[in-house]
């Protein structure tokens, strides 16, 4: 983390290694119990990078909010995407996971946040539940006109829904997120 920029450290590091350290579990090379005690030691290091960054006055134009969904509790995606912030030198709260849909849109208003990045996995909803898409609606209807909601991972949604709100921005991957936050900077 000291070599590496934190676009490396989220894109080319700790990305793969979750989906090898995934594959590990599923495969029964490690337990569970040790997945989580590397989840761990990752969090506590890549919140360490968050929290320096925090301190770091930046002055961009953009003010990010980062969460997950109600209910869900995988945070290594919005961390990963907190991670591209900061590379981008993008100011941004992080809220971590579980965020209720009226909480992020009341946070996002109290500290004057012009995106919320909206991390989701598989394990949000099933295909038949309607529950993450009516959480967007919800999401984005409330943020203000000058608020925009960037919804990323796989979790399943309509996104139908949404193509023609210009305040919605669907980003499947990191890689998606990565070349939105260089548009948006220039960089």
């Amino acid at each position: 983390k000291m070599t590496l920029s934190p676009k490396e450290l989220a894109i080319d590091v700790i990305s793969p290694l979750m989906g090898q350290i995934g594959q590990y579990v599923y495969d029964k090379k490690i337990s569970i119990a040790q997945e989580h005690a590397i989840s761990s030691v990752i969090k506590f290091h890549l919140g360490n990078f968050i929290f320096r960054s925090y301190e770091e006055k930046k002055k961009s134009g953009e003010l990010f909010i980062i969460s997950t969904p109600e209910n869900e509790y995988h945070e290594f995606g919005i961390l990963l995407a907190s991670l591209l912030c900061i590379h981008y030198g993008q100011s941004l709260f992080y809220l971590g996971p579980n965020m209720p849909a009226q909480a992020l849109v009341e946070s996002a208003a109290s500290i004057g946040a012009t995106q919320v990045v909206l991390g989701t996995s598989y394990s949000t909803c099933s295909p038949e539940s309607s529950y993450l898409t009516d959480y967007i609606y919800k999401v984005v209807n409330g943020l203000s006109h000058k608020t925009k909601l960037v919804v990323g991972g796989p979790g399943f949604f309509d996104t139908t829904k949404f193509k023609k709100n210009e305040k919605f921005n669907y980003l499947p991957t990191l890689n998606h997120l990565d070349l939105y936050l260089k548009n948006l900077t220039g960089k």
